[in-house]
């Protein structure tokens, strides 16, 4: 297959995505219901924006190149303590349900011991959410590529 056809549909299957902007909003709620169960599991833990890493987004890596598409890395949500280590199964558990709406159906596990917990929850369609623990716990999300809604209104050249 010639690289042009590749690209005719790389842009189709973005064209069938919900917009970059919708993406991004249903990544934020589902960042948000996180640290909302967390928090029920664990009372004391209170989360906040990351100043340190805030919302940025680029181009989309690999096939989708050259596509016009982007993807959003969504601000950083911090607790200033860890998840502790007899509550962490059920704070995983409530990520991954409510991860699902968003398609998010797999796990990479990048540190799994007692007082180090890092993984990456993801999907097929991009999308994915890392939450972990050391010192203290975060939570983090990136859309998977997209068409702004502005270029999904356009039709294809």
């Amino acid at each position: 297959m010639k690289d042009e056809e590749r690209l005719k549909i790389r842009i189709a299957e973005l064209r069938s995505q919900p917009s970059l902007e919708e993406t991004e909003q249903q990544m934020n709620d589902i960042v948000l219901q996180i640290t909302e169960a967390a928090t029920a599991i664990v009372p004391t833990m209170s989360w906040a924006t990351n100043n340190n890493r805030e919302r940025s987004q680029g181009t989309c890596g690999q096939e989708y190149r050259d596509t016009g598409g982007l993807t959003v890395f969504l601000p950083q949500m911090g607790a200033d303590q860890a998840i502790p280590e007899k509550s962490w199964p059920q704070v995983l558990q409530s990520a991954r349900e409510i991860a699902r709406q968003a398609g998010i159906t797999e796990i990479q596990v990048f540190a799994d011991a007692p007082g180090n917990r890092d993984v990456r929850l993801y999907g097929e369609n991009g999308n994915a959410i890392m939450i972990g623990y050391l010192t203290a716990s975060v939570i983090s999300a990136r859309t998977g590529c997209r068409l702004p809604a502005a270029d999904l209104a356009h039709p294809p050249s």
